[in-house]
């Protein structure tokens, strides 16, 4: 899709104002959230990620 990594995607596509780009980083966010929220257990608060 984007010919390389995750992160060159968000960056390069939200330079260009891409709309297809900023879906995608707010699924990658929305992703990372439930990967440390309900698979890794971590909770945030105002000091950081706890268990």
């Amino acid at each position: 899709m984007a010919n390389g990594c995750a992160s060159g995607h968000i960056l390069s596509g939200n330079i260009q104002m891409a709309v297809s780009s900023f879906l995608f980083m707010i699924m990658v966010l929305i992703g990372s959230w439930i990967t440390l929220r309900y698979v890794l257990h971590l909770k945030i608060n105002a000091q950081g990620y706890v268990q």
